[in-house]
């Protein structure tokens, strides 16, 4: 998870500013944030009984 932000970066820097729709790099990072947390988070207290998620956007255009 953590190489991800390099790959990020590197496509937000070639992203067209013209473009009509636009690829919400914020809204990924953020998701990606719960997944990392979430995993983290299990793997510090692993337990039987689900837990709430909160959903991810999933859609990162604009």
């Amino acid at each position: 998870m953590e190489q991800t932000e390099s790959l990020i970066r590197a496509a937000q820097a070639q992203q067209n500013p013209d473009q009509r729709i636009k690829f919400r790099y914020d809204w990924l990072r953020h998701d990606l944030g719960k997944m990392s947390s979430g995993i983290r988070n299990h793997l510090n207290d692993p337990s039987s009984q689900p837990r709430v998620i909160e959903p991810l956007i999933g859609d990162y255009r604009r």
